[in-house]
């Protein structure tokens, strides 16, 4: 048969132990806080603009045009940048 021996001592916390211990439970909590917001914040402003790669696929056109021919010359290629105005061919 096996006997359990029961030792009650009461022993005084160490003071210095138990302010560590309050004080690391708000420390940790606000440094949680402030990476939390910061994450939110650098996505934020990461959110005001999106950059989008791709190809645009047109399947129909509708092109008026003030006089027929051919086409004599383009001058831009698929994948250009192009600007409001700026002459892509001429007929």
């Amino acid at each position: 048969m096996l006997s359990v021996r029961k030792n009650y001592e009461y022993k005084e916390p160490n003071p210095d132990m138990t302010f560590r211990k309050r004080l690391m439970v708000p420390v940790l909590a606000l440094a949680a806080a402030g990476i939390t917001y910061q994450s939110f914040n650098h996505r934020q402003a990461d959110d005001a603009s999106i950059t989008l790669y791709g190809n645009v696929d047109i399947r129909e056109v509708e092109l008026a045009f003030r006089q027929s021919g051919r086409l004599l010359s383009a001058k831009v290629e698929e994948g250009d940048t192009v600007v409001p105005g700026q002459l892509l061919a001429e007929l």
